[in-house]
C-alpha cells in the first residue's frame, strides 16, 4: 500500500509542473492571438481614417471592436487581460518573458 502511494506522488509531482506549464502557454497563446487580432483593427482604423486611433476607446466608439465595452479590458470578445509575473504558476517574478 505504501509503495503505491509512493508511485502515486510521485507521478503528481511530474504532472502539476507540466499541467501549469500548459496553462501558463494557452493563456500566452490566447494573448498573442487577441493581439494579433487588436493589431488588425488598428491597422484597418488607420487605412480608413489615414490616421492611427487615439485610443482604445476610440476604436471602441467607431465600431472597430464590437460593442463599446472597457477597452483596456474586454472589448468584444478580445480576452485583453494583464497579469503580474508573480502571479503566474511557475515563474519568477524577475523571469523575462519569452519570445
Amino acid at each position: 500500500m505504501m509503495f503505491v502511494v509512493a508511485v502515486i506522488l510521485i507521478l503528481a509531482s511530474f504532472a502539476i509542473p507540466a499541467y501549469q506549464n500548459i496553462i501558463v502557454r494557452s493563456r500566452e497563446a490566447v494573448l498573442r492571438d487577441d493581439l494579433f487580432t487588436m493589431r488588425s483593427m488598428i491597422d484597418r482604423f488607420t487605412l480608413d481614417n489615414k490616421r492611427p486611433p487615439a485610443s482604445l476607446e476610440e476604436l471602441a466608439e467607431k465600431g472597430y471592436l464590437g460593442e463599446r465595452g472597457s477597452a483596456d479590458r474586454r472589448v468584444c470578445g478580445l480576452r485583453l487581460f494583464s497579469w503580474e509575473r508573480a502571479d503566474i504558476p511557475g515563474r519568477r517574478s524577475d523571469e523575462k518573458p519569452r519570445t
